[in-house]
């Protein structure tokens, strides 16, 4: 039986064996010049012959076909201009979403459904919040508003009494008695060195002195004159089953305000005896109680003292456009209560208030305040010259009289003299 190759093989013989057979046996060329007769002649036109053979493939050489088809051609390019999320078209992805539930990848772009059905509050799980609560609210967990947890106890205190309200805040030039206190517990030390004895230390004092600093000196009488600056102090459980002479209590301090104009009742008249509401931003929501106070206040022979090296005290002097925060670490406090013909306390006089302010946190406040508080200084003045006069002289600790002293003043002392009348705290104002 006949077998054929087929018309593939055919052809592929026909072009690779017939040009070799034609070109080993040259015919020869007219007029019978038939060559050298040892092959050598046939053999050079041989090779020139097969370099102009007709290429029955194609005129592409090898190296015109590793230039067209290189790599880089045959890559997959990822198509992902603008996109988040989602296939690249190459068997990759864009980008992942966030984790969780609420997030998806829709049209190469991820999206977060908003958690806050029902919720007044808390996070919506897409980085934002369902909502703010009222200044006097808390968000619980459930995402629900409600009243700050102190707030009915706030709003239905009974406020002890004697109440004293702070008719008179000077601060004194000198670390000398009845103007200073041993803040640091150290007698071996006092501040300035040229006005002090006894251990009692006050260097902002002498530094609030200088003549060029007399509008802030003046600040404080002016806010107080005027109402703007209103410091309560409510003795608790002091005097109870005792003679006032002799007891123990806590002494809380209030931000308040008048509850009438000064034509109806003086509230910078020592003998008068005003009414005054009490504001919440002296108020700690989480303890029930003012963020100020003592609460190792004793009472001796008719002499107040309360404090430490543990006590912070801290009030805001309200300025036209923000207030300021001064807070002072190691405070105490001394005076002499006056009693009225029954034996009531209706007064303080004689009073000092002593402690350290660090003063990285005086420079602080300085950077913060509206120019021209204390015109015509800029605050750029009052900054360097607490560079160049300022020098601390308490060291209060590391933590600014939270940690333990390391060696090194960070702190300047200061004393201020105050003098407190009766007063009566009626409510809240918000």
């Amino acid at each position: 039986m006949a077998h054929f190759l087929g018309y593939g093989w055919f052809a592929f013989v026909l072009a690779v064996f017939v040009p070799a057979c034609l070109e080993s046996n040259p015919q020869p060329s007219p007029g019978g010049g038939g060559g050298s007769g040892d092959g050598t002649q046939d053999a050079i036109i041989a090779s020139e012959d097969t370099s102009e053979a007709p290429d029955l493939m194609g005129d592409t050489t090898a190296g015109d076909v590793a230039a067209d088809v290189s790599p880089a051609d045959t890559a997959c390019v990822p198509d992902c201009g603008g996109k988040e999320c989602g296939p690249d078209g190459c068997d990759g992805q864009c980008g992942e979403c966030p984790a969780g539930d609420q997030w998806a990848c829709v049209e190469h772009m991820c999206i977060c459904t908003l958690d806050c059905e029902g919720k007044e509050c808390g996070i919506d799980g897409c980085g934002g919040s369902c909502g703010e609560c009222g200044k006097w609210e808390d968000c619980w967990v459930e995402g629900l508003c409600y009243e700050k947890e102190c707030l009915y106890h706030l709003n239905t205190r009974h406020f002890f009494e004697p109440v004293f309200k702070l008719h008179m805040l000077s601060t004194a030039d000198g670390g000398v008695p009845g103007m200073a206190l041993d803040v640091d517990d150290d007698p071996s030390t006092c501040a300035p060195a040229l006005n002090c004895q006894d251990g009692l230390d006050n260097t902002l004092g002498a530094f609030l002195a200088r003549p060029e600093l007399a509008p802030i000196s003046g600040l404080v009488d002016s806010l107080l004159i005027s109402g703007e600056l209103v410091i309560l102090g409510e003795l608790i459980n002091v005097g109870w089953g005792d003679p006032w002479e002799q007891s123990e209590g806590l002494i809380a301090f209030w931000d308040g305000v008048p509850a009438h104009g000064r034509d109806v009742c003086d509230w910078q008249a020592p003998d008068e005896k005003c009414e005054y509401f009490v504001t919440p931003e002296t108020y700690d929501f989480s303890a029930c109680m003012p963020f100020v106070g003592f609460d190792n206040v004793t009472i001796s022979d008719g002499h107040m003292s309360a404090g430490g090296p543990d006590h912070l005290f801290s009030f805001v002097v309200p300025l036209e456009q923000q207030g300021l925060i001064v807070t002072a670490v190691m405070a105490r406090i001394e005076g002499d209560i006056v009693f009225s013909e029954n034996g009531f306390p209706v007064g303080v006089q004689n009073g000092v208030f002593g402690g350290a302010i660090p003063l990285e946190l005086i420079k602080e406040g300085l950077e913060v305040l509206p120019e021209g508080f204390a015109a015509p200084l800029s605050n750029q003045d009052l900054l360097d010259l607490v560079d160049e006069h300022l020098v601390p002289d308490i060291d209060a600790g590391d933590e600014y009289g939270l940690g333990l002293p390391d060696g090194t003043p960070d702190s300047v002392s200061i004393g201020v003299r105050f003098e407190a009348a009766a007063a009566e705290i009626i409510g809240v104002i918000y």
